[in-house]
């Protein structure tokens, strides 16, 4: 593989990501503004379809073949869901409703297999099942990013998704592994904006729009296997255990670490049982 692959995947995507979310919440300025906190779900859509683009050289069109093809159009419409749900003051992400949002953004990926009947009901549990997931690291995490400000969600997120992306290309899907590797990248720049300001709560927005990619990444590329699938996506839940239970009573840096810990322990849980396993020579 040409080095300028796997970087043109990464750096276009996280300096989109980056430029982004400067316009829209200024760090540079003493001056908090949340009217613009909607760019972080733009922020990950555009930075997701430039990898994709990289990656594939061509734009995906109105309807691809491939399930792969079809995330940029998932992303748009969770940053539609994202500026819903804000408008309604969370009422999406913190009822029921929020599953529904993840069948919608869930449907794309899966139509091959509702769309045939004779798959019946096993594929409508799946769709059921990958639309809670959605739902779940969406919700989860847009609530942690708003109790536990500063670099904790983002950086889970951004190290779950890096695991996801090493986890797909172990599966023998490099393409839809590079294009993961972008949404990392998108992630990466929430965690610099962190560190800067890091009483920003810039990734709550950001949430619907990633976990619909990861769930979306991970499902079509179809020779992932579901215990990997499943690491992956405990992995990028773990932020919400820095301030309950025992990490409750810790220093926040310190859940914070533990949370990224786990989530990288997860995460090379899930290469491990990929195909290729913690093998990265060439093959």
């Amino acid at each position: 593989m040409p080095v300028q692959t796997p970087l043109l995947a990464v750096i276009p995507a996280f300096l989109l990501a980056a430029a982004v979310l400067a316009a829209g919440w200024r760090p540079w300025s003493k001056v908090e503004d949340r009217r613009w906190d909607w760019c972080g779900a733009l922020a990950v859509a555009l930075a997701f379809l430039c990898a994709d683009y990289f990656v594939w050289k061509s734009w995906p069109g109105l309807w691809a073949a491939e399930e792969h093809r079809r995330l940029p159009w998932v992303a748009w419409a969770a940053v539609i869901i994202a500026v819903v749900d804000r408008a309604l003051l969370g009422r999406i992400r913190r009822t029921p409703l929020s599953w529904l949002a993840g069948a919608a953004l869930a449907l794309p990926i899966v139509w091959v297999d509702v769309s045939r009947p004779t798959t019946y009901p096993i594929s409508l549990i799946w769709w059921a099942m990958w639309s809670r997931a959605i739902a779940i690291i969406w919700s989860e995490s847009a609530a942690t990013a708003h109790r536990a400000k500063g670099v904790r969600v983002p950086l889970v997120l951004c190290i779950a998704a890096a695991g996801a992306a090493i986890t797909i290309i172990q599966s023998y899907t490099v393409s839809i592994g590079l294009t993961a590797a972008g949404l990392s990248a998108a992630m990466g720049a929430f965690v610099a904006l962190a560190i800067w300001r890091p009483q920003l709560p810039a990734a709550a927005m950001a949430t619907p729009v990633y976990a619909a990619l990861l769930v979306g990444l991970l499902v079509s590329s179809r020779q992932t296997g579901l215990y990997s699938t499943i690491l992956v996506l405990l992995s990028a839940g773990t932020a919400g255990l820095g301030d309950r239970g025992p990490l409750r009573s810790l220093k926040p840096w310190l859940a914070t670490l533990i949370c990224a810990l786990l989530t990288l322990a997860l995460a090379i849980a899930a290469i491990k049982l990929s195909p290729k396993g913690l093998d990265f020579s060439e093959s």
